[in-house]
């Protein structure tokens, strides 16, 4: 996984499934010092 984190494919998957959780998807914002919305946004555009 490490290896391929700079793939757009791997960060979409990782933004969908905390956007699927809610719960991992606060804790990751909240470690992160974002707002959930920012990691909703971010797999949006990833989406396109």
């Amino acid at each position: 996984m490490r290896a391929r984190i700079e793939s757009p494919e791997l960060q979409l998957s990782v933004l969908e499934f905390l956007c699927a959780h809610e719960p991992d998807l606060l804790a990751a914002a909240e470690s992160l010092g974002v707002q959930p919305g920012a990691i909703a946004a971010a797999r949006e555009k990833l989406a396109r």
